[in-house]
């Protein structure tokens, strides 16, 4: 772990921008674990019974000794007495960024950007007949002429209703559900928003939102064990592969149980992760990113009452294999977690990701990646002096 740390210190380092953040990382994380949140530290102060006091100087000591965010001791459970004594174990999104940073700096950008690039990513796909959703046209924001957005409308209209995201957005920021029906013109639900709209012209008025391209995809259901979830969006697993002993092995996983309302199943925008059994495709106990949520203590969906814990998730052998298939197509990445919706009709990548988090499979294992996954991961890739 003191290894690691060090490898995601120095990663963060290059250049003089990099340097000068690394250099004032401590006092400015310093600062603000004095300062928490007056919630966090009443709900930590009810439920352990810490003053205000001794949690802002647990937080420092993370910033100190371990080069935490503070923020990661309510995230990550650490007020809990018994999680803060391992609190070494545990690494921090940041942490880990900088990690796969330093690892795939050699990865040449046009391989990368099969990855970042969704519309590249479908191609790929396509190319070596791995399974995800189709592309059915990309909206773009400026330049496209009146006969590819005439023919663009034309394809979402038959589709009726389709899926759509920025083609090289993260955490479902500015993805939505376009909707269409004969004579009642056109709805856009993208977060907490919901629009009627009458005519596509005002729906491209609506996208330009964004400076990118917009791809649309016809929108995915869930298998029928999981639309007991609600059909509100898509419930994905996320599988972790790794470069290990000379081959890829998909390591850890977790499913990610959208929050009611919400569009898409971020970890981040409040759904449910869940810890995945690799062996048995068995779920167990999951948690929220809320900090109120303690690591692995919900068994049901808060709110509905449908429980999870002990479900099996669907075509759990088939999307192992998907995982695996996919990045050994993309081996020059030492690490990929893949999203995968399970249908009816199977298994679907819906998308790769280079740069994974870390919170959700922590919280859903109750066990930190420095004890768990990533000891192995960096003996193999780490080997440099």
């Amino acid at each position: 772990m003191q290894r690691l740390r060090r490898v995601a210190s120095r990663a963060e380092k290059r250049g003089l921008k990099k340097t000068v953040g690394s250099v004032i990382f401590r006092p400015r994380a310093f600062v603000r674990a004095l300062f928490p949140a007056f919630r966090d530290v009443r709900w930590v102060r009810s439920s352990t019974g810490k003053s205000g006091l001794q949690q802002r100087w647990e937080r420092a000591a993370l910033v100190i000794f371990l080069r935490m965010d503070p923020d990661a001791y309510y995230l990550l459970g650490l007020h809990d007495s018994a999680r803060y004594a391992r609190a070494g174990e545990f690494v921090t999104p940041r942490q880990l960024c900088n990690l796969h940073a330093c690892l795939a700096q050699a990865i040449d950008p046009a391989v990368r950007d099969i990855v970042s690039n969704k519309g590249r990513f479908f191609s790929f796909c396509l190319e070596h007949a791995i399974a995800t959703p189709e592309v059915l046209t990309t909206w773009h924001p400026n330049g496209a002429g009146f006969d590819v957005q005439e023919a663009a409308e034309g394809c979402l209209r038959r589709c009726g209703e389709t899926f759509f995201k920025p083609q090289q957005g993260l955490c479902g920021i500015g993805a939505g559900i376009l909707t269409v029906r004969h004579g009642q013109g056109w709805s856009i639900t993208s977060g907490s928003t919901r629009k009627k709209l009458k005519s596509w012209v005002e729906v491209c008025q609506y996208l330009q939102y964004s400076n990118e391209p917009v791809i649309f995809q016809p929108r995915l259901r869930n298998h029928r064990v999981l639309a007991r979830f609600g059909e509100h969006a898509v419930h994905t697993v996320r599988i972790a592969t790794m470069r290990l002993n000379g081959d890829i092995q998909p390591c850890a996983a977790f499913l990610k149980i959208a929050a009611p309302g919400a569009i898409a199943d971020n970890f981040a925008a409040g759904s449910i992760a869940v810890h995945v059994d690799m062996a048995s495709g068995r779920l167990g106990r999951g948690a929220t990113k809320a900090h109120s949520c303690l690591p692995a203590s919900l068994t049901a969906v808060p709110g509905t009452g449908e429980r999870f814990a002990g479900l099996t998730v669907p075509h759990w052998r088939e999307s192992l294999a998907l995982a695996r298939r996919l990045h050994r197509l993309l081996d020059d990445f030492p690490s990929l977690a893949m999203d995968i919706a399970v249908t009816d009709d199977g298994p679907v990548i819906v998308e790769a990701n280079e740069i994974w988090g870390s919170d959700g499979f922590q919280k859903a294992s109750d066990i930190g990646l420095g004890r768990w996954l990533l000891p192995a991961y960096c003996a193999e890739h780490l080997r440099r002096p």
